[in-house]
Protein backbone atom coordinates (compact mmCIF):
# COMPACT_ATOMS: atom_id res chain seq x y z
CA UNK A 1 0.00 0.00 0.00
CA UNK A 2 1.24 3.16 -0.89
CA UNK A 3 1.46 5.73 2.18
CA UNK A 4 1.35 9.43 1.36
CA UNK A 5 4.21 11.92 3.09
CA UNK A 6 2.53 14.21 4.97
CA UNK A 7 4.38 17.46 6.46
CA UNK A 8 2.36 18.35 9.86
CA UNK A 9 1.99 21.98 10.28
CA UNK A 10 0.29 24.60 12.54
CA UNK A 11 -1.86 27.59 11.12
CA UNK A 12 -1.44 30.91 12.76
CA UNK A 13 -2.22 33.06 9.50
CA UNK A 14 -6.23 34.24 9.07
CA UNK A 15 -5.73 33.79 5.20
CA UNK A 16 -3.65 30.50 4.22
CA UNK A 17 -2.79 29.04 0.72
CA UNK A 18 -1.77 25.60 -0.34
CA UNK A 19 -0.32 24.90 -3.71
CA UNK A 20 0.50 21.52 -4.94
CA UNK A 21 1.15 19.77 -1.65
CA UNK A 22 0.64 16.94 0.54
CA UNK A 23 0.22 18.32 4.47
CA UNK A 24 -1.70 17.75 7.88
CA UNK A 25 -2.70 20.43 9.84
CA UNK A 26 -2.59 19.76 13.54
CA UNK A 27 -3.60 22.66 15.15
CA UNK A 28 -5.45 26.46 13.94
CA UNK A 29 -4.80 29.42 15.91
CA UNK A 30 -7.48 31.41 14.31
CA UNK A 31 -11.69 30.65 14.87
CA UNK A 32 -12.42 31.87 11.50
CA UNK A 33 -9.79 30.20 8.75
CA UNK A 34 -9.89 31.11 5.18
CA UNK A 35 -7.95 28.22 3.29
CA UNK A 36 -6.85 28.57 -0.63
CA UNK A 37 -6.72 25.57 -2.29
CA UNK A 38 -4.73 25.87 -6.11
CA UNK A 39 -3.17 22.70 -8.11
CA UNK A 40 -3.55 19.18 -6.10
CA UNK A 41 -3.36 18.74 -2.59
CA UNK A 42 -4.26 16.18 -0.23
CA UNK A 43 -5.03 17.95 3.41
CA UNK A 44 -5.65 15.46 6.42
CA UNK A 45 -6.78 17.91 9.46
CA UNK A 46 -6.47 16.50 13.04
CA UNK A 47 -8.13 18.88 15.63
CA UNK A 48 -10.33 22.38 15.39
CA UNK A 49 -11.17 24.93 17.56
CA UNK A 50 -14.84 25.72 19.51
CA UNK A 51 -17.27 27.61 17.00
CA UNK A 52 -14.90 27.42 14.65
CA UNK A 53 -15.24 28.34 10.40
CA UNK A 54 -13.59 27.61 7.72
CA UNK A 55 -13.85 29.10 4.74
CA UNK A 56 -12.06 27.01 1.84
CA UNK A 57 -11.76 28.62 -1.79
CA UNK A 58 -10.80 26.04 -4.83
CA UNK A 59 -9.11 27.66 -7.69
CA UNK A 60 -10.08 27.05 -11.24
CA UNK A 61 -8.79 23.17 -11.47
CA UNK A 62 -8.04 22.66 -8.06
CA UNK A 63 -8.03 19.73 -7.00
CA UNK A 64 -8.52 18.74 -2.85
CA UNK A 65 -8.69 15.73 -0.55
CA UNK A 66 -9.76 16.75 2.58
CA UNK A 67 -9.80 14.64 5.34
CA UNK A 68 -10.59 15.46 8.75
CA UNK A 69 -10.66 12.92 11.89
CA UNK A 70 -11.45 14.94 15.16
CA UNK A 71 -13.20 13.99 18.46
CA UNK A 72 -15.98 16.48 19.47
CA UNK A 73 -16.69 17.40 22.90
CA UNK A 74 -19.49 20.64 22.76
CA UNK A 75 -17.98 21.76 19.43
CA UNK A 76 -19.53 23.94 16.48
CA UNK A 77 -18.19 23.80 13.42
CA UNK A 78 -18.52 25.10 10.00
CA UNK A 79 -17.17 24.92 6.46
CA UNK A 80 -17.76 26.64 3.98
CA UNK A 81 -16.58 25.66 0.19
CA UNK A 82 -16.50 27.69 -3.19
CA UNK A 83 -16.15 25.84 -6.05
CA UNK A 84 -14.24 27.24 -9.28
CA UNK A 85 -14.49 26.44 -12.98
CA UNK A 86 -13.59 22.37 -13.27
CA UNK A 87 -12.67 21.93 -9.42
CA UNK A 88 -12.69 18.75 -7.67
CA UNK A 89 -13.23 17.90 -3.91
CA UNK A 90 -13.53 14.90 -1.77
CA UNK A 91 -14.48 16.03 1.20
CA UNK A 92 -14.45 13.23 4.27
CA UNK A 93 -15.19 14.18 7.50
CA UNK A 94 -15.04 11.52 10.39
CA UNK A 95 -15.61 12.24 14.12
CA UNK A 96 -16.34 10.86 17.00
CA UNK A 97 -18.31 13.01 19.64
CA UNK A 98 -19.32 14.15 23.09
CA UNK A 99 -21.46 16.66 24.85
CA UNK A 100 -23.74 18.19 21.74
CA UNK A 101 -22.28 19.35 19.04
CA UNK A 102 -23.24 20.80 15.44
CA UNK A 103 -21.78 20.55 12.39
CA UNK A 104 -22.86 23.05 9.31
CA UNK A 105 -21.41 22.35 5.57
CA UNK A 106 -22.18 24.89 2.65
CA UNK A 107 -20.97 24.06 -0.23
CA UNK A 108 -21.21 26.58 -3.05
CA UNK A 109 -21.15 25.36 -6.99
CA UNK A 110 -20.25 28.81 -8.66
CA UNK A 111 -19.19 27.92 -12.08
CA UNK A 112 -18.87 25.03 -14.52
CA UNK A 113 -17.87 21.55 -14.71
CA UNK A 114 -17.06 20.92 -11.02
CA UNK A 115 -17.49 18.05 -8.72
CA UNK A 116 -18.28 17.71 -5.11
CA UNK A 117 -18.27 15.03 -2.86
CA UNK A 118 -19.28 15.01 0.82
CA UNK A 119 -19.07 12.07 2.90
CA UNK A 120 -19.59 12.36 6.59
CA UNK A 121 -19.30 9.55 9.32
CA UNK A 122 -19.82 10.49 12.86
CA UNK A 123 -19.76 7.56 15.83
CA UNK A 124 -21.79 8.76 19.14
CA UNK A 125 -19.23 7.76 22.39
CA UNK A 126 -22.06 9.65 24.38
CA UNK A 127 -23.71 12.88 23.28
CA UNK A 128 -25.78 14.36 20.51
CA UNK A 129 -24.91 15.80 17.66
CA UNK A 130 -26.94 18.45 14.99
CA UNK A 131 -25.14 17.99 10.63
CA UNK A 132 -26.61 20.45 8.54
CA UNK A 133 -25.54 19.75 4.89
CA UNK A 134 -26.40 22.03 2.19
CA UNK A 135 -25.41 22.16 -1.19
CA UNK A 136 -26.56 25.50 -3.82
CA UNK A 137 -25.34 25.00 -7.32
CA UNK A 138 -26.38 28.42 -8.96
CA UNK A 139 -28.45 28.73 -12.50
CA UNK A 140 -27.08 28.44 -15.42
CA UNK A 141 -23.89 26.36 -14.65
CA UNK A 142 -24.07 23.21 -15.95
CA UNK A 143 -21.96 19.75 -16.21
CA UNK A 144 -21.72 19.94 -12.10
CA UNK A 145 -21.86 16.81 -9.75
CA UNK A 146 -22.64 17.19 -6.17
CA UNK A 147 -23.01 14.57 -3.43
CA UNK A 148 -23.85 14.63 -0.01
CA UNK A 149 -23.37 10.90 1.68
CA UNK A 150 -24.41 11.35 5.68
CA UNK A 151 -24.01 8.35 7.82
CA UNK A 152 -23.92 8.69 11.48
CA UNK A 153 -23.62 5.87 14.32
CA UNK A 154 -25.42 5.56 18.02
CA UNK A 155 -24.25 3.74 21.29
CA UNK A 156 -26.17 4.95 23.57
CA UNK A 157 -29.55 6.15 21.19
CA UNK A 158 -29.08 9.91 22.19
CA UNK A 159 -30.03 12.26 19.85
CA UNK A 160 -28.67 12.37 16.10
CA UNK A 161 -30.32 14.96 13.72
CA UNK A 162 -29.44 15.34 9.87
CA UNK A 163 -31.03 18.19 7.85
CA UNK A 164 -30.08 17.68 4.00
CA UNK A 165 -30.61 20.69 1.75
CA UNK A 166 -29.89 20.47 -1.91
CA UNK A 167 -30.65 24.07 -3.75
CA UNK A 168 -30.37 23.24 -7.31
CA UNK A 169 -31.06 25.94 -9.94
CA UNK A 170 -29.60 24.29 -12.69
CA UNK A 171 -31.06 21.13 -14.68
CA UNK A 172 -27.53 20.43 -15.79
CA UNK A 173 -26.46 18.79 -12.72
CA UNK A 174 -26.10 15.09 -11.16
CA UNK A 175 -27.07 16.06 -7.44
CA UNK A 176 -27.94 13.32 -4.64
CA UNK A 177 -28.12 13.06 -1.13
CA UNK A 178 -27.75 9.99 1.13
CA UNK A 179 -28.33 9.56 4.61
CA UNK A 180 -28.40 6.94 7.44
CA UNK A 181 -28.48 6.45 11.52
CA UNK A 182 -28.15 3.09 12.64
CA UNK A 183 -26.69 1.55 15.82
CA UNK A 184 -24.04 -1.55 15.88
CA UNK A 185 -24.65 -3.97 13.77
CA UNK A 186 -25.60 -6.74 16.32
CA UNK A 187 -24.38 -9.48 13.59
CA UNK A 188 -21.18 -7.98 13.45
CA UNK A 189 -20.56 -7.91 16.90
CA UNK A 190 -22.16 -11.07 17.73
CA UNK A 191 -19.54 -12.24 14.73
CA UNK A 192 -16.27 -11.00 16.31
CA UNK A 193 -17.41 -12.22 19.89
CA UNK A 194 -17.63 -15.61 18.42
CA UNK A 195 -13.82 -15.28 18.02
CA UNK A 196 -13.02 -14.03 20.69
CA UNK A 197 -12.95 -10.46 21.00
CA UNK A 198 -14.79 -9.25 23.72
CA UNK A 199 -17.71 -6.49 23.67
CA UNK A 200 -15.75 -3.58 24.09
CA UNK A 201 -13.04 -4.14 21.54
CA UNK A 202 -15.20 -5.73 19.55
CA UNK A 203 -17.19 -2.52 19.57
CA UNK A 204 -13.73 -0.18 18.83
CA UNK A 205 -13.18 -2.22 15.87
CA UNK A 206 -16.78 -1.91 14.21
CA UNK A 207 -16.06 1.88 14.85
CA UNK A 208 -12.76 2.19 13.55
CA UNK A 209 -14.11 0.38 10.25
CA UNK A 210 -16.83 2.73 10.05
CA UNK A 211 -15.04 5.42 10.66
CA UNK A 212 -11.90 4.72 8.11
CA UNK A 213 -10.80 7.49 5.83
CA UNK A 214 -10.23 7.56 2.15
CA UNK A 215 -6.57 9.11 2.09
CA UNK A 216 -4.75 6.63 3.69
CA UNK A 217 -3.10 8.74 5.90
CA UNK A 218 -1.09 6.46 8.74
CA UNK A 219 -0.72 9.66 10.83
CA UNK A 220 -4.25 10.19 11.23
CA UNK A 221 -5.21 6.72 11.35
CA UNK A 222 -2.56 6.27 14.07
CA UNK A 223 -5.35 9.11 16.44
CA UNK A 224 -7.91 6.05 16.42
CA UNK A 225 -6.41 4.08 19.20
CA UNK A 226 -9.92 3.74 21.49
CA UNK A 227 -13.37 4.86 21.79
CA UNK A 228 -13.42 5.37 26.15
Amino acid sequence: MKVIKMNKIVVEQKEFSVENKNIIIKEFKNTIQDLHIIGKVNLGILTIPQNFVLNIYLHEQAILNIDLFVHLNNIKNQFNIYSKYQSKLNFHYSCIFDGNNFLNIYNFIQSDETEANVYVRAVENNGTFEIKAEGSVLEKTKENIYLEDIKALTNHNHCIKIQPNLLVKSNQVIANHNMTISNINHQELWYLESKGLNRSVAIDLLKTGFLKGILNLEEIKQEVKSFE
